[in-house]
Formats: structure tokens, C-alpha cells, sequence
């Protein structure tokens, strides 16, 4: 990567930090289900939206391959707070 494009590492781990507890943590409790975590990295982050998909549901379904409503449910209400935080 050219010197004049770094990445400032310290800067960028505390604005996502920031904009994590932001969107999660509204009421400043300093925790952050897991859950949120993971599904909010697998929804921000770079990678093929089959690969994505996949992990997605593998953590909304059950072991024998179905979607469980509560998880769907969860997963929903955790994604849609990361387009409200912005705001």
C-alpha cells in the first residue's frame, strides 16, 4: 500500500468501536451481545454475498438446516439498528 493511502490502526479500531456501542449500546452500558457483533461484522464487512449468506444463516437455523423464527427475528432487529445509528 503506497504511503500516502495507510490506514491510521488505532483510529479506525476506535471508530468502529465507537459506532458498534453507538448502534448496540445505546443506553452506554459498555456491553455488546456476541450475537450483534458477529452479525454486524458479517454484514459490514468485504466477502462473497454467498459466503455471507451462508454464515448468516448458519447462525439464525438450527442443526438440521432450519430457520428458527426467534434467531430470524433477533438477527433482524440487530442489523436494522446499524442503518439507525448512522442517523
Amino acid at each position: 500500500m503506497p504511503t500516502t493511502h495507510q490506514i491510521h490502526v488505532e483510529q479506525s479500531i476506535s471508530l468502529l468501536l465507537n459506532f458498534l456501542l453507538a448502534a448496540f449500546d445505546p443506553e452506554g452500558h459498555g456491553k455488546i451481545s456476541v450475537f450483534a457483533v458477529k452479525m454486524a461484522l458479517a454484514t459490514l464487512c468485504g466477502g462473497k454475498i454467498m459466503d455471507k449468506l451462508r454464515y448468516i444463516f448458519s447462525m439464525i437455523s438450527d442443526s438440521s438446516g432450519v430457520m428458527v423464527y426467534g434467531r430470524y427475528d433477533q438477527f433482524l432487529r440487530e442489523v436494522l439498528k446499524l442503518p439507525t445509528a448512522v442517523f
